[in-house]
């Protein structure tokens, strides 16, 4: 039985290696302040990007206008290429060792003068497996002040599931947020309400490993919370 529980485990582990964060940032920043009668001005962001997998990927570069302002450009260089004003998608992929980084991203904007806040996501995804990807929210201000922390208003849970359920030796509790969020946890209660485990979580998406035998046998309830704010909860059933 030990063994079939371990073999089960692994499984869980192996299928869930992917959905790890892809990439991270460095000396990433979200907020860009510019001044509306500066009427050529050109905003810029950049940072290094690190594969943080296991594994050489292609990774590609796309862009996410989330709230854009009337009469604002934006773009965004990736690789040997900065493209035209508008284009969404890179036309190429960076081939990328396991751990290594480049530094050829930038984004730029041009507000031509109009004030306001435009709110790009930039994206960096495995080309051959396009849903394995991480997105970072950058905020144009232009003559004010940005509502920082828009992310926390955007951000949705994508999924969130425990499998199997009930759980008798080793279940997984999987989730996704549309968004990375500043801070996250699953939280779970017993049937009177009580915290009886909190964990952390450092990434948009993943899965942890939860063992039975940390839990008495009953009914529990799962909740995924995020900056504060509980997104879904799940009833969790242990049985042993």
């Amino acid at each position: 039985m030990k063994k079939i529980v371990l073999f089960f485990a692994i499984v869980f582990l192996g299928s869930f290696v992917t959905k790890a964060q892809i990439v991270e940032l460095v000396d990433e920043f979200n907020v860009v302040y510019g001044t509306s009668s500066n009427t050529t001005e050109e905003l810029d962001v950049h940072w290094s990007v690190i594969n943080s997998t296991s594994q050489a990927l292609n990774i590609n570069c796309k862009r996410w206008v989330i709230q854009e302002v009337a009469g604002s450009l934006n773009k965004f260089c990736w690789g040997d290429y900065c493209f035209t004003w508008g284009t969404d998608v890179a036309n190429e992929a960076i081939l990328m060792a396991a751990g290594t980084s480049n530094s050829t991203f930038h984004g730029y904007y041009r507000h031509q003068g109009n004030p306001g806040q435009t709110i790009v996501a930039y994206c960096f995804y495995d080309y051959d497996n396009p849903s394995n990807e991480f997105c970072y929210d950058v905020n144009y201000c232009v003559d004010g002040e940005c509502v920082v922390g828009v992310e926390e208003n955007i951000l949705q849970a994508e999924s969130f599931e425990i499998a199997p359920n009930p759980v008798s030796g080793t279940g997984a509790l999987t989730y996704a947020f549309t968004a990375r969020p500043e801070e996250a946890k699953i939280s779970i209660y017993n049937s009177l309400g009580a915290i009886v485990k909190v964990i952390d979580l450092t990434t948009q998406k993943g899965a942890v490993l939860i063992d039975a035998r940390d839990f008495e046998t009953g009914v529990y309830f799962c909740s995924l919370e995020a900056n504060g704010q509980v997104y879904k909860t799940s009833r969790l059933m242990i049985s042993k």
